[in-house]
């Protein structure tokens, strides 16, 4: 039962930041923002990115803060690599793959995109791509998309991919795989390619600015981009 005394609409399977997820049945998830921000914004570009062919979940309906979605059964991209099923390489270039895929998406007919501009994630890091069996890596959490240069978006992923290296706490949820991190960050950046270096800062200022994060967490970004900054050079 939620503190408010209610019944939870399923069984809770996941919480981030922002939202939790709850499993309807075996097939189907509710993802429902705690601040009861509105998810319909996110139903129409996940739906524009389906369209396109772009590795999503499937949408079915969204109602103020809840999103009513595909249930994805496999382990994510972070999983994997603790676990040991996929190496650091293959990661990365997955990772890589995702970005310039993004790119060729054409942003929805009502987005106002400068030139060279498109859909970009804000928060494509290995915990929020799963590897689903037989159909390959399918990226989730949507809440940050907007139109802007891909490059600002690889320069994110890199950088929360270092705010964890450089967190000296970081092997307690990744394990051994700390200690590859600032490789991995350096695989990423040479697979991905373009010029993240030119929107590092702007990264690292919306990342400092995020109030999800804790100010020990925000203390790391300003770390985090230095170790990018020498990574990318």
């Amino acid at each position: 039962m939620n503190a408010d005394g209610t019944e939870p609409p399923g069984v809770l399977i996941g919480r981030g930041r922002t939202a939790d997820v709850f499993a309807l049945d075996d097939g189907t998830v509710l993802r429902r923002y705690r601040d009861g921000q509105n998810a319909e914004p996110e139903l129409a570009v996940l739906g524009h990115l389906t369209g396109q062919g772009f590795p999503v979940p499937l949408v079915h309906s969204a109602n103020g803060g809840d999103l009513v979605m595909e249930r994805l059964h496999g382990p994510t991209m972070l999983g994997a690599l603790v676990a040991g099923e996929v190496d650091l390489e293959t990661a990365m270039s997955v990772l890589a793959d995702l970005h310039r895929s993004l790119r060729g998406v054409r942003p929805p007919p009502d987005a106002r995109a400068a030139a060279g501009h498109g859909l970009i994630h804000l928060d494509l890091h290995p915990d929020n791509v799963i590897m689903e069996p037989g159909r390959g890596p399918v990226l989730i959490d949507w809440n940050n998309v907007e139109v802007g240069p891909g490059d600002l978006d690889v320069a994110t992923t890199a950088l929360i991919m270092a705010e964890v290296a450089v967190n000296p706490d970081g092997a307690d949820t990744v394990g051994a795989l700390h200690d590859e991190l600032a490789r991995a960050v350096g695989l990423f950046l040479a697979a991905a390619g373009g010029d993240p270096l030119t929107h590092l800062d702007e990264a690292v200022r919306r990342r400092v600015g995020n109030v999800t994060l804790s100010e020990d967490e925000r203390r790391a970004v300003v770390r985090a981009g230095d170790l990018v900054a020498e990574l990318a050079r």
